[in-house]
């Protein structure tokens, strides 16, 4: 796992349903009182970062509110958890660590900041849910089109232009595409590990690749095809690159 992690205490500019503060207060309190660390994850992380510290549209509505829970030493050796008492019903927590330790803290209320898992890391754990479960939806694949395509309007504009020009002019100054590029990139800073396994391996199959351009793509049926299959191509490109291009 990487030691990368961003402290940075994020302001929201918009305000948080209350009924979610609610339960993230008690949340917060119970986690604390037992010192577990945890993280917001899921479509509530993706909202809280896109539509309340950014004023953008983050995508499919869900009330399901995902956490990470670091109950340490329940898991198996392949990053599995199977829940009692039957063990019928099994879930891999696998990239679970890095999405913790790349978290943002967010300023919910005066006093109460909680952990949201970054868009770094809610994009490895699309990839790691996507490998785990893309034959059966396609939900993961349409999930991770939406976070790459938004990912320069989420906070990366003057990254793209200060540090990042010549991805800009591979993209032909093209910001959404050149913005997609980004999160690769990233994913390899927090999870180093995950390059020489499962998810490096993933898209560095070309069939592999294809499927999940496919079920991204083929769901978006108002959206202009070859487009997005791009974004996902610079995508690859930015998590698979050894350079910045």
């Amino acid at each position: 796992m990487s030691s990368t992690s961003f402290p940075l205490l994020h302001k929201v500019l918009r305000p948080i349903d209350p009924l979610i503060v609610r339960v993230l207060r008690r949340v917060d309190r119970l986690a604390r009182s037992a010192g577990i660390p945890y993280f917001i994850a899921g479509a509530t992380a993706r909202d809280l970062i896109f539509v309340n510290i950014h004023g953008l549209w983050a995508g499919r509505a869900t009330r399901d509110i995902d956490f990470g829970i670091a109950f340490r030493g329940v898991s198996s050796p392949d990053n599995q958890i199977a829940w009692p008492p039957k063990n019928d019903m099994v879930m891999n927590v696998a990239s679970f660590e890095e999405a913790l330790a790349s978290s943002i803290l967010l300023a919910v209320e005066d006093q109460l900041g909680v952990r949201v898992a970054s868009v770094p890391g809610l994009t490895l754990l699309k990839l790691t849910a996507w490998a785990d479960r893309g034959n059966m939806t396609t939900k993961d694949a349409i999930d991770l089109l939406q976070l790459v395509s938004t990912y320069a309007h989420a906070g990366n504009l003057d990254r793209l232009y200060d540090q990042a020009m010549l991805i800009l002019e591979a993209a032909e100054f093209d910001v959404q595409l050149a913005g997609a590029q980004l999160p690769g990139r990233d994913v390899r800073v927090i999870c180093i590990e995950c390059m020489e396994g499962v998810i490096g391996r993933l898209l560095r199959d070309d069939a592999t690749f294809e499927r999940l351009s496919d079920q991204a793509v083929n769901s978006e049926l108002d959206s202009d095809a070859d487009f997005q299959r791009r974004l996902l191509q610079f995508f690859r490109r930015g998590l698979t690159s050894e350079t910045f291009i």
